[in-house]
């Protein structure tokens, strides 16, 4: 959940459900300088010497000797590799038409999802601009070092949606284009079996609007008939935390957005740390708010350490199978570079059962003063066969997600009167400490040297007329000083003649 009532996080008006069924069709890539040519195939055997493989998933395809596949069930991605670094990925998905129709899903709207799919399996990589290819597909090529890429989308559209696939295939650029008829091989053989339509289609769930029962500040769609906490709870004026948790009845799938206990961080500092603010303690600026000193941890590192510390509370034995960052993804959908976001999905054993998850979290980037946030936070534990279902509905409590208009405008007013307080305390805080830090430095001095003077058996005496400090050998009673600059020690209190004034003892 965005805990920030006026940025919140951007979402496509389509929701990806994992692996959808249309019928397979199969594309050749080739690659030719920075072009690239689709060419639908038909008839294309596999070779003797390949094996067919059937997976639970839900699908079938043909692999060269020493290939073998990577299936990913939370997010249907299919990943076939070699043991020479190449590799053929498809991803089957559904797009929700949200009542759009057929004309809903168009050559743009391909551009924008083949772009960030290709985004999120290789954030890393440089990409060209994406081209159509015909009425239905549309591609774009990329590289990776010494890697070149080529992806591209294929889609039909119906009154429910739109279903398709995401193809791309990766090589070494040396050995890309002696590999083009063995990817075309591979993808003219995959096809969907329908095994995983087992799964409750994401469409019988029936869902109904819930609202923030403490301050009304947001709904969402949730459903029907699972038990449903949360809500938006205010720890300061400025410090508003939301989360809302849906456990189906049979306790088999637990889907939460947001989490109330995650507080504002700042960084630690120098100026912290003496006057006794460390990392891993608690720094309140004033009127209420309380910040956790910590330091910046990116969207992924957080949300590695989230699942590590809380989710593993409820279910023993987790196992990380896959971090990913989706930081670029994040930051072309919110048109913001201040972000970094994560994301990880692991098993569990629980009663006996295993269990799958998947969680996502963005961090916004520290700004002035260190302070940094958890912008959005979100995942499901469900027992593995129920995963994919899992998956949709924290997808749609995610899409139908809705702020109250009336209540972010009451909030950015508080938060904008309250700003001006905290500000002016916060400058008086900072002298404060600064003020702290210096007495405590001068009375470290202080007493530094009176420890020195009785190791050297030496002492301080000032002459109050000039405010000139003399340090010299102790064992007289008086000190005297003349305008030459001449000290004499005697040990009663006459002086030694007139051209001489008295000098006072430093404690």
């Amino acid at each position: 959940m965005d805990r920030r009532p006026t940025a919140m996080k951007m979402r496509s008006k389509w929701v990806l459900l994992g692996v959808g069924i249309i019928l397979a069709t199969g594309f050749a890539c080739k690659a030719n300088g920075s072009s690239t040519s689709m060419q639908p195939r038909s008839g294309n055997h596999s070779p003797a010497s390949w094996k067919t493989q059937e997976d639970p998933m839900g699908f079938r395809v043909a692999l060269p000797p020493g290939w073998k596949v990577n299936a990913n069930r939370n997010s249907g991605r299919v990943e076939i590799l070699s043991a020479t670094g190449e590799s053929v990925i498809v991803w089957p998905f559904f797009l929700s038409d949200s009542g759009a129709g057929m004309s809903a899903f168009s050559s743009a709207d391909a551009i924008v999802v083949v772009s960030r799919l290709a985004t999120r399996v290789w954030p890393d990589a440089a990409w060209s601009t994406p081209q159509p290819s015909g009425l239905t597909v549309v591609h774009l090529t990329g590289s990776r070092g010494d890697l070149t890429v080529v992806s591209f989308l294929s889609w039909i559209s119906s009154p429910q949606g739109t279903a398709g696939y995401y193809y791309a295939t990766a090589a070494p650029t040396e050995r890309y284009h002696g590999l083009e008829d063995t990817f075309a091989k591979i993808l003219a053989s995959f096809r969907m079996t329908g095994a995983a339509a087992k799964q409750k289609p994401a469409d019988a769930i029936h869902y109904i609007r819930w609202t923030d029962p403490h301050e009304q500040a947001f709904s969402l769609e949730v459903p029907a008939g699972w038990r449903v906490t949360g809500g938006m709870l205010r720890f300061a004026s400025v410090d508003t935390r939301g989360s809302v948790e849906a456990v189906s009845s049979d306790d088999l799938i637990r889907v939460t957005v947001g989490d109330t206990d995650i507080p504002a961080f700042t960084q630690p500092t120098p100026t912290l740390a003496v006057s006794g603010f460390g990392e891993g303690s608690w720094y309140s600026p004033g009127y209420g708010v309380r910040m956790f000193v910590r330091r910046y941890l990116t969207g992924k590192e957080f949300v590695s350490e989230y699942v590590h510390n809380k989710v593993a509370r409820i279910c023993p034995g987790l196992n990380i199978t896959d971090t990913r960052d989706i930081t670029n993804t994040v930051n072309a959908q919110s048109y913001n570079s201040g972000f970094t976001a994560g994301e990880v999905d692991f098993t569990c054993h629980r009663d006996g059962r295993t269990f799958k998850g998947s969680y996502g979290a963005v961090t916004q980037q520290p700004v002035y003063g260190g302070v940094w946030l958890v912008i959005s936070l979100g995942g499901y534990l469900a027992v593995a066969e129920k995963a994919l279902e899992a998956h949709s509905v924290l997808e749609h409590m995610g899409s139908t997600f809705q702020m109250n208009p009336q209540w972010q405008n009451s909030q950015n007013n508080i938060a904008a009167n309250t700003s001006q307080i905290v500000s002016q305390t916060q400058r008086q805080v900072s002298k404060s400490i600064s003020d702290r830090y210096w007495n405590r430095q001068s009375a470290n001095d202080e007493m530094s040297r009176r420890r020195s003077n009785a190791t050297l058996g030496l002492e301080d005496v000032v002459d109050t007329n000039t405010g000139r400090q003399f340090k010299i050998e102790s064992g007289s009673n008086y000190y005297w000083v003349d305008q030459r600059g001449t000290v004499v020690g005697t040990n009663t209190d006459t002086r030694p003649n007139l051209d001489f004034r008295e000098l006072v003892r430093l404690p």
